[in-house]
């Protein structure tokens, strides 16, 4: 604000204001501390320059930086930006100071912000900071890593959420360009939706392995599960130790922490391991009843392939029947039919999407399905589109290829489920018929028919 009128300082002060700072801070970057502690940490020049890291000098008076603008106006901007603080005298001082500096841009590419960190641990001092809230930085709607990495993400559709600045430019440094970081938060939902909204259709979520890390996964699970949506493929990958991507990929190489991402947890296989926790191997009724309370708000927030998922979870531990954990466990009041694909659906899906050897002989035999109940509609319509050559779209074209070719285990499920899969949407079609026409004899016979 101005220090006279108390008005917002106009847009090109402020981006003024952050520039000079960026190149300040940029400008300090080969200082004896930074450089040694960027040795340390084994970080190439060109991961430096990407992310443009900076340092900030711990100036006796705390007034580097405020030195460094040329102009009162200015200097007022910086304060506004976050990048300066004023004290009760009026007097402006330095909001950072003695910390490597990591700029903060929108997706867009506008830089709003900076964070900062402490190269030697002080007591009470904390070991990350963020520019404070201003006029155009809001932590909880910006991922880090979204403006450098966006390209990456983009065409390979794919993106790992980690907890740190620094896991972002390590990845990015060793080949994975597709890190992203909130600002030293839970995921929100703002940035849960720059996800979606980047287009990416698998997120791996790669959670530190301490304490800290599985409460972040608490978290950012629940902001996950309240805005779920079904064409975004998500996993959970734990590291080891105490580790975070940063410090594995320097103790044991890259390719180790891509074995240890490619070997990451569906959502519905991590759910049901928090759900089980605490367990015996062999459940009593206590823990099958703890169970279900447990996955109530999973199954609530849930929606197509994962609540199908989920509820084949909750059958097969509670031994419960079907139409007694129903009641229970109800789906969403309001379930898309659009989503609301059989499990065996969207593993026929992947199949046609994936097997690209297979591709044509697959389209053949799904696209003349006319059945149309449990997601056979949307099967056989993406089917038809590969038959006659147009680019497949829609949300199970995108489920498929975000979730992959199918495993061996997986195809024998199809396979050995095929006719049963039928019979159930010839029944769930033929009851809907009933529903409206009791006396439709071609329901009825229908039913006994598959029912045989």
């Amino acid at each position: 604000m101005d220090n006279t009128t108390g008005k917002a300082a106009d847009q090109s002060l402020l981006d003024t204001a952050m520039k000079v700072s960026r190149i300040y801070f940029q400008g300090h970057i080969k200082a004896d501390e930074p450089k040694a502690y960027l040795e340390k940490r084994k970080l190439s020049p060109t991961a430096i320059y990407k992310f443009q890291l900076g340092y900030a000098p711990a100036a006796q008076d705390g007034r580097g930086l405020v030195a460094h603008f040329s102009t009162n106006a200015v200097r007022f901007a910086a304060r506004d930006a976050g990048v300066l603080k004023q004290l009760d005298n009026k007097r402006l001082l330095d909001f950072f100071r003695g910390r490597l500096m990591f700029p903060i841009r929108s997706h867009e590419g506008d830089l709003v912000g900076f964070a900062g960190r402490l190269l030697e641990e002080k007591e009470g001092a904390p070991k990350y900071m963020n520019t404070p809230e201003t006029e155009i930085f809001h932590k909880g709607s910006i991922l880090y890593g979204m403006h450098e990495n966006g390209s990456a993400i983009r065409e390979s559709r794919e993106a790992v959420l980690v907890e740190g600045y620094m896991d972002v430019i390590a990845m990015a440094d060793h080949g994975l360009a597709n890190g992203l970081a909130p600002m030293g938060t839970a995921l929100t939902p703002v940035q849960f939706g720059l996800i979606l909204d980047s287009g990416v259709r698998k997120l791996t979520v790669c959670l530190d392995g301490d304490a800290a890390g599985q409460r972040a996964a608490e978290r950012t699970l629940e902001t996950i599960m309240e805005q779920y949506h079904p064409a975004l493929a998500i996993f959970i990958a734990t590291l080891p130790d105490n580790h975070d991507p940063d410090s594995y990929i320097r103790d044991f190489g890259v390719d180790k922490l891509r074995s240890e991402l490619s070997k990451a947890e569906r959502l519905d296989d991590y759910i049901h391991k928090v759900c089980t926790s605490g367990h015996r191997a062999i459940p009593s009724l206590e823990d099958q009843a703890e169970y279900i309370t447990k996955m109530q708000p999973f199954l609530t927030q849930s929606s197509g392939v994962l609540y199908n998922a989920l509820l084949q979870r909750t059958l097969d531990y509670t031994k419960l029947p079907r139409n007694e954990l129903l009641p229970l466990v109800p789906a969403p009041a309001e379930q898309d039919s659009q989503i609301s694909w059989d499990k065996n659906t969207a593993l026929a899906a992947r199949w046609l999407v994936n097997d690209t050897d297979l591709q044509q002989e697959i389209a053949a035999k799904l696209s003349g399905i006319k059945l149309k109940s449990l997601g056979l509609d949307e099967l056989s319509s993406l089917a038809k589109q590969y038959l006659t050559g147009v680019n497949p779209t829609g949300l199970l074209f995108q489920f498929a290829k975000a979730h992959g070719s199918l495993s061996t285990t997986e195809i024998t499920d199809l396979r050995s489920n095929w006719q049963s899969w039928m019979k159930r949407a010839t029944v769930e079609e033929s009851l809907k018929m009933l529903d409206s026409n009791p006396f439709s004899a071609s329901a009825k016979h229908a039913i006994r028919h598959a029912l045989r």
